[in-house]
């Protein structure tokens, strides 16, 4: 009796622990949606996400080196990360991004987006460039589009491939 109730343990436990690494890596966008969104990273109608985010999308620090350089970019968008950045912008890839996140979910995340980017990108577009940037962060993609009713916090979303 104590025999089929241990083995009988083992497997529930077994169960839950198998749904636990589920739901800590959740999967919020699809493949398809990241590949979207590498295109409009450089063909969209606001501009180049790496003119302002640099090559990689890892940010600027003000650094010389970054590039593209500051003085190649349109005058409008020089002077905008200038004025309004002092010519630093926060990097969206790599563990600074994630520690960033980390204590919000991925509602905070589109709705941030929205917030900034709405008069110049369209949903779906804004969608694929956060599916973009969560896939160059190591998150796993899945069955199920990312959409504005997306609700994972990013730490469920820790448990996945990280950088």
């Amino acid at each position: 009796m104590i025999r089929i109730a241990l083995g009988s343990a083992i497997v529930v436990l077994a169960g839950i622990s198998g749904i636990a690494t589920e739901i800590d890596s959740a999967a919020v966008y699809t493949a398809e949606q990241a590949a979207r969104g590498k295109t409009a990273l450089v063909k969209n109608a606001f501009g180049t996400c790496s003119d302002c985010h640099a090559e990689g999308l890892g940010g600027r620090t003000g650094s010389p080196d970054e590039r593209p350089v500051l003085d190649s970019l349109r005058a409008d968008v020089r002077e905008g990360l200038v004025k309004n950045f002092r010519g630093k912008v926060p990097d969206l890839v790599g563990p600074a991004f994630v520690r960033r996140w980390e204590n919000r979910s991925v509602k905070d995340l589109t709705t941030n987006f929205e917030k900034r980017f709405a008069s110049v990108l369209d949903e779906d577009t804004r969608l694929s460039l956060i599916a973009y940037v969560l896939s160059e962060n190591g998150f796993r993609a899945g069955d199920v589009p990312l959409t504005m009713s997306t609700d994972v916090p990013f730490r469920q979303l820790v448990g996945s491939e990280t950088p």
